[in-house]
């Protein structure tokens, strides 16, 4: 349910449509949707999203942290610290809908 903020009859609308839905649609959505937010969202995928706007930013930015104007000083591309985000990430699975 997405409604547009600071909108309290849009929100109680959205929450009626919810109700509306009865119980095991609501469950339905709600798994689905837990699905999307894993897939789009996952941390590996998250970081190259990231290293590619970092990337865009400093190839238009002439001394982005001290870099030359050749990337960040920092880079999350390489596999030992892609390893130590993801193995502190939390498990989705430890936070189960039911």
């Amino acid at each position: 349910m997405v409604v547009p903020p600071r909108d309290p009859a849009a929100l109680a609308a959205g929450w009626d449509r919810l109700v509306a839905l009865g119980v095991d649609r609501r469950r339905a959505v709600g798994v689905e949707a837990r699905e999307r937010i894993v897939r789009e969202f996952e941390l590996g995928r998250m970081i190259g999203r990231y290293e590619a706007l970092y990337d865009e930013i400093t190839r238009h930015s002439p001394d982005v942290g001290g870099s030359g104007g050749h990337g960040l000083p920092l880079r999350l591309n390489n596999n030992e610290t892609r390893a130590k985000l993801a193995s502190e990430a939390a498990d989705p699975a430890e936070f189960p809908l039911s």
